[in-house]
């Protein structure tokens, strides 16, 4: 699944910006996705145009933050795709631990297509030369307020000197319900 994303040239990258629309919502009906993947996405994504995956000789050390979003489709499985038909968007904040090779953080504040959740779960994973996977598993509540079911499964790859921005894809389940997703953080 890494090598999805290897090399991220401009191509690729303005493909996947124009299937998010940096003014427009990437849920399929074309309602509002609130301060979903439609805004932070898109700006992650224009701002790292033309990058290539980090070297892994010139990961960083120490920690870092990262902010940005996952996108479940279950009509698509290629990750350009699953932005641009995401059923469910949800933020994402991780640490990177690159001494360490861990990360840790949360996945939550889920947006469907009829409307805005609430809840987050934990979840945690490595990093591995300029590798990071990252899975977890917990309850959130829908748009309706049932607490559901919400895991990911995800892996990808840090990008960008100094290991910027991270950009991978996986499986993921939500309200009993199977998905593809794809994520975008950067920091």
């Amino acid at each position: 699944m890494l090598n999805m994303f290897k090399p991220l040239t401009s191509l690729a990258l303005v493909s996947l910006l124009a299937s998010c629309g940096a003014s427009t919502s990437v849920l399929r009906d074309g309602t509002n996705a609130g301060s979903g993947l439609s805004n932070d996405g898109s700006a992650i994504l224009a701002q790292w145009a033309n990058t290539f995956p980090t070297e892994a000789s010139t990961m960083p050390q120490g920690s870092f933050s990262y902010e940005g979003v996952v996108a479940f489709s279950q009509s698509q499985s290629l990750p350009t795709s699953v932005f641009s038909n995401a059923d469910v968007i949800a933020d994402m904040a991780l640490n990177a631990n690159f001494n360490a090779g861990t990360v840790t953080g949360s996945v939550g504040n889920t947006r469907q297509l009829q409307g805005a959740g609430s809840g987050s779960i934990p979840v945690s994973g490595s990093v591995s030369s300029n590798n990071i996977t990252v899975s977890g598993a917990g309850q959130v509540r829908d748009y309706r307020n049932r607490l559901v079911g919400l895991s990911v499964n995800l892996e990808g790859t840090f990008y960008g000197n100094g290991a910027n921005m991270a950009l991978g894809s996986g499986a993921s389940e939500f309200s009993e319900r199977d998905y593809n997703a794809a994520f975008i953080v950067d920091r």
